[in-house]
């Protein structure tokens, strides 16, 4: 039933989670132990004194980012993806509701949905950068909002 499906998934993330804070600590124990190298995320200058980094306000932190005409598209690609994202998302999640009325088979739908997704990024992941190393950035930029509007379409 779907009460115990619940406690069984949420138990395993919570054991995977509980492993890989495991592993990381043990990693970084070893990697500490074996190399000598003190895994930090505070920069160090060449006397072992750390570095002084300029405190700045928000505001100050918002003009230097938008100084950059780089970072500002970078930014507004990432909006962007995120909001049809949302938006996609909200118009699909209910349309499959409505085909599974059931919460288990709707959770079974998308935990295998979740698993195609997963495969699909790796796979994205490997040819991707081929397809910006060969059509440059802006063809990469473009895909995806080119492939969001396709798939999105039927919903409208």
């Amino acid at each position: 039933d779907f009460s115990s499906s619940m406690h069984r998934l949420t138990a395993a993330v919570t054991f995977a989670g509980i492993m890989i804070c495991f592993f990381y600590n043990a990693s970084v124990k070893y990697i500490a132990k074996n190399e000598g190298v003190q895994l930090s995320a505070s920069a160090v200058d060449g006397d072992g004194k750390k570095k002084k980094k300029p405190k700045m306000s928000m505001m100050e932190s918002i003009k230097f980012l938008a100084s950059s005409q780089y970072l500002r598209l970078i930014a507004a690609l990432v909006l962007g993806y995120g909001l049809s994202i949302n938006f996609t998302e909200v118009m699909w999640k209910s349309l499959v509701k409505k085909q599974y009325p059931n919460p288990l088979d709707y959770q079974r739908f998308m935990g295998n949905f979740s698993s195609a997704v997963g495969l699909s990024t790796c796979i994205v992941i490997l040819f991707g950068v081929h397809v910006i190393r060969i059509l440059g950035w802006r063809i990469g930029a473009i895909a995806t909002p080119a492939i969001m509007s396709i798939l999105a379409a039927p919903f409208f």
